[in-house]
C-alpha cells in the first residue's frame, strides 16, 4: 500500500526518520555529565524516538491492515522524547551549577 503523508510516501518518512536514528546515535550531547539512567536517556533516548517514528511510518507503508495498534507508536515515541527532554534540561541544569561553584 502506498500511505503517504503531506504528499510524501511514508517510505520517504521511514528512511528519513532512519536517517536522523542513526544521526543521533552518533550524535549525542557528551558535554552533558550524566551518570546511570540519565547518561544511558540522554545516550539514546533522542534516537529512540526517531527509531520509534521510522518504524511507525514502515509499518503503516508495509502492512496497512495493522489497524490502529500501531498508532501507539507515535505516542511512544513522544513519551520518549518528554523522558529525554526532561532529563537533558535538569542535566543541564546540574551541570551547569557545579561549574560555578
Amino acid at each position: 500500500m502506498n500511505t503517504s503523508f503531506l504528499g510524501i510516501p511514508g517510505l520517504a518518512w521511514g528512511g528519513a526518520c532512519v536517517g536522523l536514528a542513526v544521526l543521533f546515535a552518533v550524535l549525542w550531547p557528551s558535554r552533558i555529565a550524566s551518570g546511570g539512567i540519565g547518561r544511558a536517556v540522554l545516550r539514546w533516548g533522542h534516537s529512540s524516538v526517531w527509531a520509534l517514528l521510522a518504524l511507525w511510518f514502515l509499518v503503516r507503508t508495509w502492512a496497512a491492515d495493522a489497524g490502529g495498534v500501531v498508532n501507539v507508536l507515535p505516542l511512544l515515541a513522544g513519551l520518549a522524547y518528554a523522558v529525554f527532554m526532561t532529563t537533558l534540561v535538569a542535566t543541564a541544569a546540574r551541570t551547569r551549577s557545579q561549574r560555578e561553584k
